[in-house]
């Protein structure tokens, strides 16, 4: 469960921020001053009391509620650390989710299923390959003025990776020259 995770990262040494789900029991274990006006709400030490927190053995846990200037939307972390201040931890969830945020932007736009590699030279090698074939293909639908959609323009070089074609006569197709006939067969009868 995310709760024997969570204190399976504590026991390692290792500090953690996420945002706490809705409808989470806990009770108080101690309030922190917050500064009038600010963007945290509440600094709270808590106790998570439901069932599968206490079979994990969490131990008490920092909740912070913070109002996100930007949008005045409400959001309730949880983190292990006891030493950072509010805002400090609230910058770290923000840095995390900017973080899950580009890694979802490769997934769908880089076409990166998974990772081949788990060091960070395999990765950021995986990665960098991809946004060159990405601005590649960037590059080419902005100086051809397709009217494709960058996707399509990649479905587009997929399908046609082992033709020898330049990638704008493939957007711009010419009809005076005549059909490649390199795959054409003729069968005789035997």
């Amino acid at each position: 469960s995310r709760y024997t995770w969570h204190k399976q990262l504590t026991d390692k040494g290792l500090f953690w921020v996420t945002r706490a789900r809705k409808g989470m029991r806990y009770e108080v274990v101690q309030t922190r001053e917050v500064a009038d006006g600010g963007n945290v709400i509440s600094d709270q030490v808590v106790r998570v009391t439901n069932k599968k927190a206490r079979d994990a053995g969490v131990p008490d846990i920092r909740r912070i509620e913070y109002r996100a200037p930007e949008t005045g939307k409400l959001y309730v972390f949880i983190t292990n650390h006891k030493g950072w201040s509010a805002q400090t931890v609230a910058d770290i969830y923000k840095s995390r989710w900017e973080v899950e945020l580009f890694f979802k932007w490769i997934k769908q736009n880089l076409k990166i299923k998974s990772f081949l590699g788990e060091t960070i030279n395999a990765v950021a090698s995986q990665i960098f390959v991809a946004l060159c074939v990405y601005l590649l293909i960037a590059f080419q639908t902005f100086v051809s003025r397709t009217h494709y959609g960058l996707q399509a323009v990649f479905r587009l070089v997929q399908l046609n990776a082992f033709v020898r074609k330049p990638i704008a006569d493939l957007l711009h197709p010419r009809k005076d020259r005549p059909p490649d006939l390199q795959m054409a067969f003729s069968l005789r009868a035997a």
